[in-house]
């Protein structure tokens, strides 16, 4: 209510810009719930102030735990680039949490049409095992084929990783994060211990 310099991005992003020439620090407020720094994967829990680091080549962002979000290559514009596969960067947590995508052409107003694609993102954790269920609702196909996921914040190192029942390779980088592809439409994954 009173950081007027803070603003939430849907309901899963929140940003702090830095609002003064050479500020090496800020004061963030963070609303409750459990929150990973964009920039060092760190689960901070909210409804309390932190300090946190800024510099220059970085804004203060914070990412809601549970949440899955997409990222796309980068482009200049809508169709710049064939996009092969979406990256699904999953932020684990403890208790169940809905994350939506909303796909269209982006350049016509084909999805007044409902020639959209909604998709329901459902992530719950537990201390052995992560689930990932994904619905779909709409007419739209987008033309890549698969999701690239960067499973973050983990609390165990993972035996295995199912995907609609099948056995999927996977890898974990320096941070620790779980990294693995699999086709867009899949209907249930599971991270187990």
């Amino acid at each position: 209510h009173f950081r007027q310099d803070e603003f939430i991005y849907g309901d899963k992003i929140l940003i702090c810009p830095v609002m003064e020439p050479g500020q090496q620090s800020r004061k963030v407020y963070l609303p409750k719930g459990k929150w990973f720094n964009y920039w060092t994967l760190e689960l901070v829990d909210g409804g309390q102030e932190v300090e946190v680091p800024t510099p220059l080549e970085t804004i203060p962002i914070f990412v809601k735990a549970g949440s899955v979000i997409p990222e796309y290559p980068v482009m200049q514009y809508v169709g710049e680039k064939e996009i092969e596969e979406v990256k699904l960067n999953v932020y684990f947590s403890n208790y169940e949490v809905n994350s939506f995508l909303f796909e269209d052409y982006g350049e016509t107003f084909a999805y007044e049409q409902d020639i959209y694609l909604e998709k329901k993102f459902v992530v719950n954790g537990k201390s052995t095992i992560l689930t990932i269920q994904q619905s779909m609702e709409g007419l739209y196909t987008p033309r890549y084929e698969a999701y690239y996921f960067n499973v973050i914040g983990l609390p165990f190192k993972p035996s295995k990783i199912l995907a609609d029942g099948k056995d999927v390779p996977y890898s974990v980088d320096d941070n620790k994060c779980v990294e693995f592809k699999f086709t867009k439409n899949f209907k249930q994954i599971e991270i187990v211990k």
